[in-house]
């Protein structure tokens, strides 16, 4: 029918009675009859379509040789920097913690330990003039 219209030998509304459609859902017909048309005229593809087990064979293949790639720069790079003397600090090693979250492990408070470091240093010193004293050492601040 839609061939029909097309041609002009037939109505739209006589052929959207005929087939017991509304004018409306004929136009919708017609155009999925013509789109169908337009594509059985493409031409057909000769041979088997792709393989997807081969794509992603590939696809695997070329990741491998890429990660290889990769690690090959990686070393030239190293080497590079050591001959010309440059130490570059590898990144901290993380490990999921109790919520399964990749964190670093914290590093220490240099500011802190510089601080307790020059007190270890001034108690050793303190210590031998405090040796030649008798009793409990007293704070200035404290109230006894």
């Amino acid at each position: 029918m839609v061939l029909e219209v097309l041609a002009g030998s037939l109505g739209v509304r006589e052929a959207a009675q005929g087939l017991g459609i509304s004018e409306v859902s004929y136009y919708h017909v017609e155009d999925r009859a013509l789109r169908g048309l337009a594509a059985a005229c493409e031409p057909a593809v000769k041979g088997p379509g792709p393989d997807p087990q081969k794509a992603l064979l590939d696809l695997k293949k070329e990741n491998a040789r890429l990660e290889r790639e990769l690690k090959r720069y990686q070393a030239l790079t190293r080497a590079t920097q050591r001959a010309a003397g440059i130490m570059i600090p590898r990144p901290a090693e993380t490990r999921p913690d109790k919520n399964g979250k990749h964190r670093k492990p914290r590093r220490p408070m240099t500011r802190a330990l510089r601080a307790a470091e020059r007190f270890k240093t001034d108690a050793e010193k303190a210590a031998p003039a405090a040796t030649g004293t008798e009793g409990p050492a007293v704070s200035a601040g404290s109230k006894t």
